[in-house]
């Protein structure tokens, strides 16, 4: 199992502070960041669940918008597993399906409002 490349780091004076490379993968779309994936997910929830005003839910188109969003943090997720199967890729493999179940409910947001036969409404 390879580790991380790091630099080294010294509070001296004369040198550079230099961080691990982990810290900015964030920030670095080239790299695969689980927490990425895991914060555009769950920032589009929270996106998709303010604009359909659940529980009054109302049909409102901008929750493509979350929905795709969540899409690319499913992705960005996928990214990361593994080839053979350890901790890791379990671990991964849960985060996807918490992705699964926040892509269900924005579609359920999307389409619920638009459904008049599941609330026999006139």
């Amino acid at each position: 199992m390879r580790s991380l490349p790091y630099r080294q780091f010294s509070y001296t004076q004369g040198e550079v502070r230099r961080y691990p490379l982990s810290l900015f993968a964030l920030f670095q779309p080239r790299l695969k960041s689980l927490l990425r994936g895991s914060l555009l997910s769950l920032l589009s929830f929270t996106a998709g669940f303010l604009l359909s005003g659940f529980p009054n839910s109302h049909p409102s188109p901008w929750i493509v918008l979350p929905l795709l969003t969540a899409s690319w943090g499913t992705y960005e997720t996928l990214r990361c597993m593994k080839r053979r199967w350890d901790w890791y890729h379990g671990g991964v493999l849960l985060l996807v399906y918490t992705d699964l179940m926040v892509l269900m409910m924005l579609l359920l947001f999307l389409l619920y409002p638009y459904a008049h036969w599941l609330t026999r409404a006139t």
